[in-house]
């Protein structure tokens, strides 16, 4: 069912110790014990899919992300991101769900940034 959503949260840069964000993504997956599956076109669109609520990737800058959200009451739309000193990405997004998925709301936040 459809529905208006509002989140506040940060997005936190992953660091994925020098592997590449797909070698990152199949060793986590492989950590859950659920293995890469062949459905994807990459191993970081399985884990964005199947762990949507941590993780974030960015596709124009080839950056994954952690996700630290909680949903918010409020009576207007809002979408909007901030990079803060330490490098982190405080978002606040409220939207119809029916209309805008997460994903393309924090796109549209990240490329509207100051």
């Amino acid at each position: 069912m459809s529905e208006t959503v509002h989140y506040r949260g940060t997005l936190t840069k992953v660091d994925t110790k020098g592997k590449t964000v797909n070698e990152y993504a199949t060793e986590f997956i492989d950590s859950k014990g659920i293995g890469v599956d062949d459905y994807y076109d990459s191993p970081v669109e399985h884990l964005v899919d199947d762990f949507y609520e941590i993780f974030y990737y960015h596709k124009p800058s080839k950056t994954l992300y952690l996700i630290k959200r909680q949903r918010v009451e409020i009576d207007e739309d809002i979408i909007k991101a901030e990079r803060l000193d330490s490098g982190v990405i405080e978002f606040e997004l409220k939207y119809y769900n029916g209309g805008a998925g997460f994903e393309e709301c924090l796109d549209e936040a990240i490329e509207n940034m100051q």
